[in-house]
């Protein structure tokens, strides 16, 4: 027969013995668990979320580069390009309660219709052109406002100094900075 501290050991050993055994089943499967997930995610669906955070995470810009200056025989410049700011709007980036104070300050800055610039905020799109070259003026309004959504961005835009002189020669370009005819084109 067992004597009383065998019995009082024993007893006190099992509940114990148990709550771990319990702990470590819970942790065993918890382990596996989280390794189904990894192979899961690594293995079968590793390439697809791969190819996914590429297309988030790198965007392709090209960034069109300003053009020559063109001078006559005697130096003068005939075609030269500046510096100008345009801004878009990204619809996407605006909460409905946004829209309402865009819309108003694009209205008051830009002088547009506010039915066309309710159309403009409620499209499901991440880019909308507000306009191709502002005002410096409006450039510093738009920079005040701060606006959400509303961007404002860098561009080259062709000047002709002399006016039409030699503009059949020359040429011109067009919106987005391509020579379209005479020697803008064939020089592009």
């Amino acid at each position: 027969m067992m004597n009383q501290r065998e019995t009082r050991g024993k007893a006190t050993r099992e509940p114990g013995s148990r709550r771990l055994r319990w702990l470590a089943l819970g942790l065993g499967l918890f382990a596996l668990v989280i390794a189904g997930r990894l192979v899961d995610l690594q293995l079968l669906r590793g390439a697809e979320l791969r190819d996914q955070a590429h297309s988030q995470q790198v965007a392709r810009e090209s960034l069109p580069g300003l053009r020559g200056t063109i001078y006559d025989r005697n130096g003068t410049v005939l075609a030269v390009d500046r510096e100008i700011t345009t801004a878009f709007l990204a619809p996407r980036e605006l909460t409905p309660e946004q829209r309402p104070v865009v819309v108003e300050g694009l209205a008051e800055i830009l002088g547009f219709s506010r039915s066309r610039l309710e159309e403009l905020v409620r499209r499901d799109s991440y880019f909308v052109w507000l306009s191709r070259r502002l005002e410096d003026s409006e450039e510093l309004a738009l920079r005040e406002a701060g606006l959400p959504g509303v961007h404002l961005r860098e561009a080259a835009a062709r000047f002709y100094p002399q006016g039409p002189t030699a503009a059949h020669v020359l040429g011109f370009v067009g919106v987005d900075h391509q020579g379209l005819e005479g020697m803008e084109l064939l020089y592009d």
